[in-house]
């Protein structure tokens, strides 16, 4: 199977998640080694992306090999990708991003401009891939925290799975939280069945964010996973959506 066909997989995975959260996809962000591989096997795909190539001198990468001449900028467009603009990155992961559309859920209707959606793009080795579609976790637990989930309660899990690394998704099944880390460094504890979550800075924590979603038939993984997607874009706008109880201050 060609490299190309494991790259291409997790950037689909990354557009069903985003849409499962009513979201259109509008931009997606590459490696440019990802980009080469791609490139070679689907070029009907980037139909003349656009360079600066070698020489600083702008023009068209016609032929494949030409990339290894090309030294892009941080982000630099190149094309479209299922009618989302791609961009070339000198990072080493991918990343697809929405813009809201249709029904902002959740009950956030106030905030749309705050809830660009980001998926990032994990690309795996075949045997990784073969290992994760094929394992089975039991755990052990007195608590059976998911003996009687619904079916929306299942397809949230599902598809938080997708969203954290194998080790996060164990520790969410048996202690039922998850760690986000903010931009500002701090790192939120956000419970399944909880309103609280922990802020923790160096160790310590530093304050707690009481959010209640009210509507009860939004399930409690789909709670917590808005509650991730608003830490990640706007910190601030997490705090205002709450009550904010203050710690002693974290050193």
């Amino acid at each position: 199977m060609k490299e190309s066909e494991f790259i291409m997989s997790p950037i689909i995975s990354a557009f069903s998640n985003i849409e499962k959260l009513d979201r259109r996809v509008d931009s997606i962000f590459l490696p440019r080694d990802k980009f080469y591989k791609l490139m070679l096997d689907y070029p009907n795909r980037f139909p003349e992306p656009n360079f600066r190539g070698y020489a600083g001198i702008p023009g068209l990468v016609n032929n494949p090999a030409l990339m290894q001449r090309v030294t892009p900028n941080y982000r630099q467009k190149v094309g479209e990708l299922f009618g989302a603009s791609l961009y070339l990155t000198s990072e080493t992961k991918g990343e697809v991003v929405s813009e809201p559309y249709g029904n902002i859920p959740y009950g956030l209707e106030n905030h749309p401009e705050k809830l660009r959606a980001r998926s990032e793009i994990v690309f795996l080795s075949e045997l990784v891939i073969k290992l994760k579609k094929n394992l089975t976790i039991i755990i052990k637990s007195r608590a059976k925290p998911f003996s009687s989930m619904t079916s929306s309660e299942s397809v949230a899990i599902e598809t938080l799975r997708e969203m954290i690394s194998e080790t996060d998704y164990r520790r969410f099944l048996k202690y039922q939280f998850i760690l986000v880390k903010g931009l500002s460094g701090d790192v939120y504890q956000i419970f399944r069945n909880q309103h609280h979550t922990k802020v923790w800075k160096n160790g310590k924590i530093k304050e707690e964010v009481c959010v209640q979603i009210k509507d009860s038939n939004v399930p409690p993984t789909d709670k917590l996973i808005a509650l991730k997607t608003i830490i990640e874009t706007d910190e601030n706008e997490f705090r205002k959506l709450g009550n904010v109880y203050k710690f002693a201050q974290a050193g």
